[in-house]
């Protein structure tokens, strides 16, 4: 209910998502919560940005997905619009071009960044 709190009535623009993972999925991945709850559910219309090292997390400490060019799709679909740190920058294009990834993708994260 706090967390709702802050995004429904506090009008947060921005969220930062963590390091951790819940019921197995890395938060900066996390679909479900970060689209589904947070977005759709509670309405936020800001961005949400990774916490320092939390994009490089999902493939190097959950290892949830094998890589960084996996990473950075996995984040940006689920929603994580910007990345504290450097795998967005060098595995967006990388990304986009094994069409792990949708331009739209990443163009709705850009809007949200605006």
């Amino acid at each position: 209910p706090s967390f709702e709190a802050c995004v429904k009535e506090g009008r947060a623009l921005g969220i930062m998502c963590s390091y951790n993972s819940v019921n197995g999925v890395p938060m900066c991945a996390n679909e479900r919560l970060l689209k589904g709850v947070l977005r759709e559910r509670w309405g936020f219309d800001g961005y949400v940005t990774s916490d320092c090292g939390a994009v490089r997390d999902i493939y190097d400490s959950h290892r949830f997905v094998p890589d960084g060019i996996t990473a950075t799709a996995a984040g940006l679909r689920a929603g994580c619009d910007t990345d504290c740190g450097d795998v967005y920058a060098s595995n967006v294009v990388k990304a986009v071009r094994s069409y792990m990834l949708s331009e739209d993708t990443v163009d709705e994260s850009l809007f949200r960044l605006i």
